[in-house]
C-alpha cells in the first residue's frame, strides 16, 4: 500500500512539473512576441531619426525572428535594415541583406502562419497571407532599387521599379507602397535628368500622400517637386515648396528629410542671394544631421553647403573650418565607398552566379521534364497507332454499311421529295379550281345581264322598223332611247366582267415576288366573293351568309397581293367549310337522333339520342352558318379577323393546324398544306397568324373554361374560330 502511496505521488510531482515546463514556454513564447513587436518598432522608429539606433534594434529583432522561426518577420527587418544601410552608404552590407530578404519571399507560403502584432499590422492585413507576400515584395524591390540608384545604376532602378509598380497595383491598394514606390520612380528620373518625366510621377506621389493616414512622410512630396524646380532653375518655385513641404516636417518626427528640406532650402537662397537665411537653414540642417547618427553621408554635402555660404558672406575663416570638416569626411568616405564599392560588386557577382546556378537546374529540370513528356507521348502515340489501327477494320466495314445506308436514304428522300411536290401541286391545283370555280359563279351575273339586255334591243329594234314604216316617229324615238339606256347597261356590266377577269388573273397567275402597295379592303372583299361562290359552284346545298366589316381608315401596305390573297382564300374558304359543316351535322343528328352510340347500354344510348335530337332540332332552327372579315388600323400595323361560328378547334390540335400536311379533312379532301402555306407567307411578310376558338359541348354553357372538344361530341355549340393576320405597315 505504501508502495502504492509513493507511485502515485511521483506520478502528480512528475505531471506538475510537466504542465509547469509547458506554462513557461507559453510565457516564453509570449514575451519573445512582445519583444520582438517592441524592437521593431523602435527600429522603424529610428529609421529617419537615427541611424545607429535603428541598426541595433534591426539585429535584436531579426535575433528574435530567427529564434521564433518567423520568416516573414525576418524578411520583413532585413528589407527595413538594408534600406537603413543603404542610407548610411553601407551598400555591400545593404546589399547582403536584402539579396537574403529577396530569397526568403521567394517562399509562396512565407506569409502564412505569422504572429501578428501591432508592428505587423501597421504595414500587413493579418487575413490575407497571399497580399502579405506581395507588400513586403514590393518593400524588398523598392529598396534593391534605391540601391542600384545609389552606385549610379539607373536603367536597373527604374526596370525594378516598374516590376514593382505593375505588381503592388494589380494586386493591392496599400497606400504607403504606392508612396514609396511613386517616389523612388520620380527620383530615378530626376537622376537620369528626365525632369518632366519626374515632376509627373511627383505629383502622382503628392496625390498619394493626401490620401495616407501615416504622416510620418508628410511634406516629403513637396520637397521633392522643389528639386526638380531647382534643377531646372525655377528657384523662386523651388523655394515655395520647400516651405510648404518644411511646414509640414516640423509637424512630424521625420529628421531626415527635416535636415533634406532644410539644405536645400539654404542652397535656394544661397542661389537667390539671401546670405543670412541659407546661413540659418545650413546650420539647422547641420543640427539634424547629427542627431541621426555618426554615419551620415550628407554631412559632407551640408558642410560645403555651409562653408560656401560663409565664404559667400566673407567670413573665410569659417568657411576653411567647414570646408577642411567636408574633406575629412570626403575622405573617410571615399576610402569606405571604395571598400564597400568593392564588396558591393563581389556580392553582386555571388548573387548572379546564384541566379544563374539556379536558372541552369530550371533549364535542365525544364529539358529533363521534356524528355520525360516526349517518352510519354511516345508511347501514347504508340499505343493510339495500335488502337487506330485495330478499329480500320471495323471502320471499312461501318463505311460500306453506311455508304450503303446512305445509298437508301439518299433514294427515300428522292422519292419523299417527289411526293412533297406533288402534294404542293395539289394543293395548288385545288386552291386554282377553287378560284376558277369563284370566277365562273362571279362572272355569270355580268353576262346574264349582257345576254338579257342583247335580246331586249333585238326586240325594240325589230319594233322600231316597224314604227318607221308606219312613219310614227315619236315612238320610234321613245325606243331609241331605250336601246341606248340597255347598251350602256350591257357596256356597264360588260365592263365589270371584264374587270373581273383581270383581277382574278392577277391573282391567278404565279407570284412575281415584289411587294406593291395593296389595298388589303378591296383584296377582302374579291376573295370572300370568290371563295363564297366558289364553294356554291361546287356544292349547290352550300349555303352561309358573310359580312364585311372593314376599317375605311386603312392604309396601303406593301405585300405580294397574289401571295396574301392565297392566304385570305384558303382560311376563307376553311370559315365557309366549318361554318356549313356544322350547319350539316345539326341537320344529320335531327334527322337520325341515333349518332354513333357504340359503347353506351340501350338506356343511356336511348336517353342520350333523345336529348341529342331534341337539342340538334332545337339548334338548327336557332344556328345561321355565317362567316366575317374585318379589318382594322393599328398605327404601325393593320389586323386582318377572319372569323366563323363553326363548331370550333379542339386545343388538342390548335397547336398542329399550321405544321405541314396535317389535316382533320377526310382522305382525299384535302392535303394538310394550305394552312402550313399561308402560316409561311405571313411570316415571310414579317406578320404574325394565331387563331383562337371557343367550345362549350351540346346542352352546356359557354364558358371560357371549357373550350377543349371530345371525340363522343359530334355536333359541340360554340362561338367558332377566328384566325387573326398581323402585317406590318
Amino acid at each position: 500500500m505504501k508502495q502504492v502511496k509513493k507511485y502515485v505521488s511521483l506520478f502528480f510531482i512528475l505531471f506538475y512539473r510537466i504542465s509547469e515546463s509547458f506554462g513557461s514556454t507559453d510565457i516564453e513564447l509570449q514575451n519573445d512576441t512582445i519583444h520582438l513587436n517592441t524592437y521593431c518598432q523602435l527600429a522603424l522608429k529610428n529609421s529617419e531619426t537615427n541611424r545607429d539606433s535603428a541598426i541595433y534594434f534591426s539585429n535584436i529583432a531579426l535575433g528574435i525572428a530567427e529564434k521564433l522561426n518567423q520568416k516573414f518577420y525576418q524578411a520583413s527587418i532585413l528589407s527595413d535594415l538594408g534600406y537603413i544601410l543603404l542610407s548610411s552608404g553601407d551598400y555591400s552590407t545593404a546589399l547582403t541583406k536584402l539579396l537574403i530578404a529577396n530569397k526568403l519571399i521567394e517562399d509562396v507560403n512565407i506569409a502564412k502562419n505569422v504572429i501578428v502584432t501591432p508592428f505587423f499590422s501597421q504595414y500587413f492585413t493579418s487575413n490575407d497571407p497571399k497580399i502579405n507576400r506581395i507588400i513586403l515584395m514590393g518593400y524588398i524591390k523598392n529598396s534593391l532599387a534605391m540601391l542600384y540608384g545609389r552606385t549610379d545604376n539607373f536603367d536597373r532602378q527604374l526596370s525594378v521599379l516598374k516590376e514593382a509598380k505593375i505588381i503592388i497595383e494589380t494586386e493591392t491598394n496599400d497606400l504607403n507602397l504606392r508612396f514609396t514606390i511613386n517616389t523612388n520612380i520620380a527620383n530615378a528620373y530626376l537622376n537620369k535628368g528626365k525632369l518632366d518625366s519626374a515632376l509627373i510621377f511627383q505629383y502622382i506621389v503628392l496625390d498619394i500622400e493626401r490620401k495616407m493616414e501615416n504622416k510620418n512622410y508628410s511634406g516629403a512630396s513637396n520637397k521633392a517637386i522643389g528639386d526638380i524646380y531647382f534643377r531646372k532653375g525655377n528657384f523662386n518655385e523651388a523655394k515655395i515648396n520647400y516651405i510648404k513641404g518644411l511646414n509640414l516636417m516640423k509637424k512630424g518626427q521625420n529628421i531626415f528629410y527635416l535636415a533634406l528640406s532644410q539644405f536645400a532650402l539654404a542652397d535656394t537662397y544661397r542661389k537667390l542671394g539671401k546670405v543670412d537665411s541659407s546661413l540659418y537653414y545650413s546650420k539647422e540642417g547641420i543640427k539634424n544631421y547629427r542627431i541621426l547618427g555618426t554615419n551620415v553621408p550628407e554631412m559632407e554635402e551640408a558642410y560645403t553647403a555651409l562653408a560656401l555660404s560663409f565664404r559667400d558672406e566673407n567670413m573665410y575663416d569659417s568657411a576653411y573650418y567647414y570646408m577642411q570638416l567636408s574633406k575629412k569626411i570626403s575622405d573617410s568616405l571615399f576610402n569606405r565607398e571604395i571598400t564597400t564599392l568593392t564588396t558591393f560588386q563581389n556580392i553582386g557577382f555571388k548573387e548572379n552566379m546564384r541566379l544563374q546556378e539556379v536558372e541552369t537546374k530550371k533549364i535542365k529540370l525544364e529539358a529533363r521534364k521534356q524528355i520525360l513528356l516526349l517518352l510519354a507521348g511516345l508511347s501514347l502515340f504508340s499505343i493510339i497507332a495500335f488502337i487506330l489501327y485495330l478499329n480500320t477494320k471495323i471502320k471499312v466495314r461501318a463505311n460500306m454499311l453506311l455508304a450503303e445506308q446512305k445509298r437508301q436514304i439518299e433514294h427515300t428522300l428522292v422519292d419523299l421529295k417527289s411526293t412533297q411536290a406533288q402534294l404542293i401541286q395539289s394543293e395548288k391545283m385545288a386552291s386554282l379550281g377553287e378560284l376558277t370555280a369563284g370566277i365562273a359563279h362571279e362572272i355569270q351575273n355580268p353576262l346574264n345581264f349582257v345576254n338579257n339586255f342583247s335580246e331586249v334591243n333585238k326586240e325594240l329594234l325589230g319594233e322600231m322598223n316597224e314604227e318607221l314604216v308606219k312613219g310614227n316617229l315619236k315612238e320610234v324615238q321613245a325606243i331609241a332611247n331605250d336601246v341606248i339606256e340597255n347598251s350602256e347597261k350591257i357596256n356597264h356590266h360588260g365592263k365589270r366582267a371584264e374587270s373581273i377577269v383581270k383581277g382574278m388573273l392577277e391573282h391567278s397567275r404565279k407570284s412575281s415576288g415584289i411587294k406593291e402597295p395593296t389595298d388589303i379592303n378591296k383584296l377582302c372583299d374579291e376573295f370572300v366573293r370568290l371563295g363564297y361562290h366558289g364553294l356554291r359552284a361546287k356544292d349547290q346545298s352550300f349555303n352561309c351568309d358573310y359580312k364585311l366589316d372593314l376599317d375605311p381608315n386603312l392604309p396601303l401596305v406593301n405585300v405580294v397581293s397574289q401571295d396574301i390573297g392565297r392566304v385570305l382564300l384558303n382560311i376563307i374558304n376553311n370559315a365557309f367549310q366549318a361554318a356549313d359543316q356544322k350547319r350539316k351535322n345539326l341537320v344529320g343528328l335531327s334527322v337520325n337522333p341515333q349518332g354513333d352510340l357504340r359503347g353506351l347500354s340501350k338506356g343511356d344510348a336511348a336517353n342520350l339520342a333523345e336529348s341529342s335530337g331534341a337539342h340538334a332540332n332545337s339548334n338548327l332552327q336557332d344556328y345561321h352558318p355565317a362567316v366575317t372579315v374585318s379589318t382594322k388600323n393599328l398605327d404601325d400595323k393593320i389586323e386582318i379577323h377572319i372569323s366563323d361560328n363553326g363548331s370550333g378547334i379542339p386545343d388538342s390540335i390548335k397547336d398542329k393546324i399550321f405544321q405541314p400536311f396535317f389535316t382533320t379533312k377526310p382522305a382525299g379532301k384535302g392535303t394538310g398544306l394550305g394552312l402550313s402555306l399561308a402560316y409561311d407567307i405571313v411570316k415571310a411578310h414579317g406578320g404574325t397568324i394565331e387563331v383562337r376558338t371557343h367550345y362549350c359541348p351540346p346542352g352546356g354553357e359557354l364558358k371560357a373554361e371549357t373550350k377543349e372538344a371530345r371525340s363522343d361530341d359530334p355536333v359541340g355549340r360554340g362561338e367558332g374560330s377566328e384566325f387573326i393576320i398581323q402585317l406590318p405597315i
